[in-house]
């Protein structure tokens, strides 16, 4: 954390924080993600979040700031509860 704290030009502390949203995004996307497998099935759903969070992760290395790095982990949050 203290390499993309310095890349980014935050201090580690605030780098930190998106591990904080990443766990919100957690108990959020199983309460969403339950009755969308329930609908539709668990193997599509499962297909669709990992195809999602490889896409996430991607788009994760290219971040230029905090912000945008703390939305992309909150989605991954949301996407993680599924695998």
């Amino acid at each position: 954390m203290p390499a993309i704290a310095k890349a980014m030009a935050v201090d580690p502390g605030t780098i930190g924080v998106t591990i904080g949203i990443f766990t919100i995004g957690t108990a959020l996307g199983q309460i969403s993600f339950g009755p969308i497998s329930d609908r539709y099935g668990r193997k599509p759903v499962v297909v669709f979040g990992l195809l999602l969070y490889a896409a996430m992760a991607f788009v994760s290395a290219y971040a230029t700031d905090v912000e945008t790095l703390s939305a992309i982990r909150f989605v991954q949050g949301n996407l993680d509860d599924q695998m």
